[in-house]
């Protein structure tokens, strides 16, 4: 039984360390779902028993999943033309998300790095990323609607769409 348990606290360890460089790929909703297991799993405890570990980790793993597996839509405040303004955001899973204002005239994108997020303005899809969000969020019927990709997410460019 000693055993067993050495090779499964080692095997959380890996995880641990495994995962913690990727957090700051976390976006906030997503962050904010689990934001106790993060704190633990970025300031670990020695001390912390490993079923508390190994619960944090699959709970992190999970939200994760579930995130990776869906459209979000999120909203914040951004300085945008040198005026701060809420946007919503689209996230089309960890991979990238799309941010409109309210009026329809701001836009932009952005994607993961190892830094966090990094956004991009593109104005000129504004009026889509709203329609897109109105559709996810059922105040409009369904539609479809063309979306770029940002450089290097599946090989695609921004004309790519």
């Amino acid at each position: 039984m000693k055993a067993w348990r050495n090779e499964l606290e080692k095997r959380v360890a890996e995880l641990e360390s495994q995962i913690r460089p990727l957090l700051p790929r976390f976006p906030l909703p997503l962050r904010l779902k689990i934001e106790e297991a993060l704190i633990r799993l970025e300031s670990p405890d020695p001390d912390q028993p490993l079923q508390n570990r190994s619960r944090d980790l699959l709970l992190v793993l999970q939200a994760y999943l579930d995130f990776q597996n869906s459209l979000t839509v999120d909203s914040d405040i951004r300085e945008i033309a040198g005026a701060r303004r809420e946007v919503n955001l689209l996230y089309l899973g960890m991979s990238q998300a799309w941010y409109v204002d309210a009026d329809g005239k701001y836009g932009g994108y952005g994607v993961p790095t190892d830094n966090g997020w990094v956004w991009t303005e593109d104005n000129s899809i504004a009026a889509r990323v709203r329609s897109a969000i109105e559709m996810q969020a059922r105040r409009t019927a369904p539609a479809f609607v063309k979306l770029p990709l940002a450089p290097g997410t599946s090989g695609t460019t921004p004309e790519s769409k």
